[in-house]
């Protein structure tokens, strides 16, 4: 009858949009999700996005005059992109090593997140001004001395040596436990232990080998690398802070740029950094 011809189309119509309905709202709920991890990271209605960086460790991050470059200035852009900043809008702040878990800049302002060789360790990760992404680049600890040392197979060869490193750096614990105290010298930045190396003051330089490495290539003359057998890798991560969202939308960009086939940036920044050096490698796959 039309009677139960009129209730089932209206059956039917009922059932089409619960289902439009239904669609509609999962569709919602989906989209918005990088949006509200956005919003909760603060960075909704922001014209700019502050980085901290190194400024002094060529191929990696390297002031020279107002701009700076390096691998790490890169991975610095590709994080923006994802986040919706134009290069225009990121502002770069030099971090010395200590101020790295502060999240301040050497002006004392602070900044969104830190990209400056910051390697990820249990310790580090307990601070409360702390929390990691995943990591976008592994090295091992590495020594460099002047061209015509001794070759140094182990740190142990470096007891009697003066040796420079970067004071609150990984570089010190290795050192002091392979019996290199009295004769340890520590400073906020890794220039300074470069310089006096070369003008003789110290014999060694101790540090990460994507740190040692940039300044082999701009001195190939004067310095000389030493591959060490060490175990002691190092994965170095961003700094967000204690910003849980942040974190989720770095480490999603970096799940994109390192891990997926068809996204080069990482693998394009590495080699305009650095060319082929095996010096530095692409960390392996890690959860959040």
């Amino acid at each position: 009858s039309w009677v139960q011809y009129l209730r089932l189309a209206g059956m039917i119509l009922v059932i089409l949009l619960a289902v439009v309905v239904g669609v509609t709202t999962v569709n919602n709920s989906l989209e918005p999700t990088e949006r509200m991890l956005k919003q909760r990271a603060g960075l909704f209605g922001r014209d700019e996005l502050r980085v901290g960086v190194g400024y002094d460790r060529p191929g990696l991050s390297y002031r020279d005059g107002d701009n700076y470059k390096g691998f790490e200035i890169e991975i610095a852009y590709l994080i923006a992109e994802d986040l919706g900043f134009r290069r225009s809008q990121v502002k770069f702040r030099t971090v010395v090593t200590e101020n790295r878990r502060r999240m301040r800049g050497e002006d004392g302002l602070r900044v969104d997140l830190v990209v400056a060789s910051y390697s990820i360790t249990d310790r580090r990760e307990e601070l409360p001004e702390v929390m990691f992404s995943v990591p976008y680049l592994s090295t091992e600890l590495s020594v460099v001395t002047k061209t015509g040392h001794f070759k140094v197979d182990s740190l142990g060869r470096l007891r009697n040596e003066d040796v420079c490193t970067l004071e609150a750096g990984t570089a010190v614990e290795w050192a002091e436990r392979n019996g290199i105290r009295d004769n340890l010298y520590k400073h906020g930045v890794i220039s300074l232990c470069i310089e006096r190396l070369r003008d003789g003051t110290y014999d060694a330089v101790v540090s990460d080998a994507a740190i040692l490495a940039g300044w082999v290539d701009k001195y190939p003359r004067e310095l000389m690398h030493h591959n060490i057998a060490t175990d002691e890798e190092q994965d170095y991560g961003v700094n967000v802070g204690r910003n849980d969202a942040l974190k989720e939308l770095v480490n999603l960009a970096f799940y994109c740029s390192l891990y997926d086939p068809d996204d080069k940036r990482w693998e394009d920044a590495l080699f305009a950094a650095y060319g082929g050096s095996s010096a530095f490698r692409k960390p392996k796959s890690k959860n959040a």
